[in-house]
């Protein structure tokens, strides 16, 4: 990983870099070396935040982004990430409760970087069968690098798979679903 951070939350490094408390809070830009982000209120809250986010151990060195239909029987993903727009995301989130619509906490997001949000929580959650997606992409520092009108949703690959399996009897058979598609189409 080229980033600390992201070699940190990604389970490649045991550590980001001395000052991460000082840089997600107010820490002076002369003992860190450049601005703070200021998105956590104290430099113990911080450091508090970055201990609990320490990535699940890497059963292998690499990490490997590539189509679902790239995959075969012998390569099997843990989880599934997906770049989406609005309108992507509002079809995932009725899609994941389609079987369940009385679960309110399928779909988590909260304080978290992109790599947390793409990687480091949905592992978690895949490794422990939990029904969970994260919804992420929202860290400032993060969307700068993206498009503005994409954000990201992560899962456990057997969840996209149990979608699939009732895909055909939901609403991506409607007129409602055409329509979004087509507005989507145009953009």
């Amino acid at each position: 990983a080229g980033w600390n951070c992201s070699g940190y939350y990604l389970g490649y490094r045991d550590k980001i870099f001395d000052g991460i408390d000082l840089f997600l809070s107010h820490g002076p830009c002369e003992l860190i070396g450049r601005e703070p982000e200021r998105f956590i209120k104290t430099p113990e809250l911080a450091k508090e935040w970055v201990d609990s986010m320490r990535s699940t151990h890497l059963e292998t060195r690499t990490g490997v982004f590539m189509p679902m239909n790239q995959y075969t029987d012998d390569i099997r993903p843990e989880i599934v990430v997906m770049l989406l727009k609005p309108d992507q995301i509002s079809a995932m989130v009725f899609l994941a409760h389609y079987e369940n619509p009385m679960h309110k906490d399928i779909i988590s997001t909260g304080f978290m970087s992109s790599c947390v949000a793409c990687v480091t929580q949905p592992l978690k959650d895949a490794r422990e069968g939990l029904q969970k997606i994260t919804w992420g992409h929202h860290d400032p520092a993060a969307r700068s690098r993206l498009p503005k009108e994409l954000m990201s949703l992560a899962m456990p690959v057997y969840m996209l798979e149990k979608m699939d399996e009732y895909l055909d009897e939901t609403f991506i058979r409607t007129h409602i679903w055409h329509d979004l598609r087509k507005r989507n189409a145009s953009e």
